[in-house]
């Protein structure tokens, strides 16, 4: 744990050497897809995204993690989670920041032609990326309590294209006010996850391993044949308060990955077997696998399932071998403007005997996290997106089945660079019912600042009236790039119940490197 936020203006003053002739890639979009180990958004190559790039989710402005890249296509992309993903919704806002090199214009390409009759220049092997970001938050209750925080994150990517490719990674937040340090990620890497030899080494994750979390310790694989790569993993369990290294929790590891690629069909899949102790005492056992396949552009199907080993079966109604995660999906595009997408998912709470980082089960939980989702999205360059689905849940209290239904429209951005979002929700289960209508708008001025404001109105009851409570809110905002490394960013938001309202400002800067 690093106490002293003077260690953030440090590596801000050491690896700020960037090159000024690079240009910006700002590019924004929404998560539109969730499973339990990937996160779906609808930024692709057309905004110059790429495999590997880190993007920054935010809930009213408010950063709540990054995801990374690992599947990209034209207008979408699939990624992996850097924080745990529990915290991100559907509809989150999504956002690429990077600099990159500008393509050359054909006189400048002849230039150059001319430079290397003279002399050769020397590509540097050593290459830098992130961001260091400070922001304030402040927060006013209507029964006159306050609350504001000053917060600030670091994201950095060093990496040398040199013998063994090391690359360092370090992701982290620190509260101003206790110079606490809360370190997400910081690991060191060694050769290509498709080589003969990977290493990590650090606070790593693995998605072979999904549901085992971050540890601090080591992952190593090695591809045996061409598709087929072995993996094992070492380390501790960071304490989940304050993400602390702590070795009370040991976990260790191990899978298997496969891949098979053709022009027209791909294939992946892992098995994976996980152990979690505490004090020399089995705390979790469980076994992971996981299939993906997909057609060219047009079907794919996805299953997953993790299963828990219970040696003592005295904990509730668990089983010696008891799934607490299943899943299979669908994706099918009949044409390249509908995308259809149905996912059958059962979770249940994770049970630890020592540790006891979760709750107990809880049967509304447990419904939540399962159900029968269907969407259907349609996606035109002059009309929009447009986006239909709902997620049907069993009720064993109930005959009837829960549910949430959901619409969203996003407007094109027109000439005068304005876009217009819609969404409405209904939820109703044994607990409660109700409806939300938002309605937003952004705005660009010119090149450097865009302006955005959003309403919602939210009726709710519990049981089956919709109408004890109302709650309105407003949010608006402003983007402002300063320089073309430095963006400033200003919010306002202001929630109104019956009894109850408070006020919600935010302020932050943000530089790229």
């Amino acid at each position: 744990m690093i106490r002293n936020f003077s260690l953030l203006l440090f590596l801000f003053l050491a690896f700020t050497g960037a090159i000024f002739s690079q240009e910006s890639i700002l590019v924004e979009g929404k998560i539109t897809y969730l499973t339990a180990d990937q996160i779906y958004c609808d930024v692709g190559t057309i905004g110059g995204a790429s495999v590997g790039d880190t993007l920054k989710v935010l809930r009213r402005e408010q950063e709540l993690g990054l995801i990374l890249i690992t599947n990209v296509a034209r207008k979408s992309s699939v990624c992996l989670s850097l924080v745990p993903a529990s915290v991100f919704q559907l509809g989150d806002k999504v956002v690429l920041d990077k600099m990159t090199k500008p393509l050359s214009q054909p006189n400048e390409i002849v230039k150059d032609r001319l430079k290397e009759t003279v002399e050769k220049p020397q590509k540097s092997k050593l290459k830098q990326s992130g961001n260091l970001s400070f922001r304030y938050t402040d927060t006013q209750f209507s029964n006159n309590n306050s609350a504001n925080r000053g917060i600030g994150s670091l994201n950095y990517r060093l990496r040398y294209d040199g013998l063994f490719k090391p690359q360092l990674w370090i992701y982290g937040r620190s509260d101003l006010a206790d110079k606490e340090f809360k370190l997400y990620q910081a690991r060191l890497t060694f050769g290509s996850s498709t080589g003969k030899l990977y290493v990590q080494v650090g606070r790593v994750f693995s998605p072979a391993l999904s549901g085992i979390g971050a540890t601090d310790g080591l992952l190593a694989s090695t591809t045996i044949k061409r598709g087929i790569s072995l993996g094992v993993l070492g380390g501790f369990s960071p304490n989940p308060q304050n993400l602390n290294f702590d070795k009370n929790i040991s976990k260790t590891g191990g899978y298997i990955h496969f891949k098979n690629q053709s022009p027209n069909f791909r294939m992946i899949g892992s098995i994976a077997f996980a152990q979690q102790k505490v004090s020399g005492k089995t705390d979790r056992e469980f076994i992971f696998w996981t299939w993906r396949g997909n057609v060219g552009n047009t079907f794919s199907l996805a299953m997953y399932q993790t299963v828990d080993l219970y040696p003592d079966t005295e904990i509730g109604v668990r089983n010696k071998m008891t799934p607490t995660s299943s899943q299979i999906s669908v994706r099918f595009r009949p044409i390249k403007s509908i995308t259809i997408r149905s996912r059958y998912s059962a979770r249940r709470q994770v049970l630890y005997f020592e540790s006891a980082q979760t709750l107990p089960d809880s049967l509304f939980q447990d419904e939540l996290r399962s159900g029968w989702y269907n969407t259907i999205q349609l996606s035109m360059n002059n009309i929009g997106s447009f986006q239909l689905g709902a997620n049907l849940r069993n009720q064993k209290s109930a005959d009837r089945p829960a549910v949430l239904a959901f619409m969203s429209f996003r407007s094109p951005s027109g000439s005068n660079g304005r876009t217009y979002n819609l969404k409405t929700n209904y939820i109703r289960n044994d607990l409660i019912t109700g409806v939300r209508f938002t309605v937003g708008l952004d705005q660009s001025l010119g090149k450097k600042i865009s302006i955005y404001a959003e309403a919602d109105g939210y009726s709710y009851g519990y049981g089956t009236n919709w109408s004890d409570y109302f709650q309105q809110r407003i949010n608006v905002g402003m983007n402002w790039r300063i320089f073309s490394k430095l963006q400033m960013t200003l919010s306002a938001d202001y929630t109104q119940e019956d009894n109850y309202s408070f006020q919600y400002v935010y302020a932050g800067l943000n530089y790229r490197f």
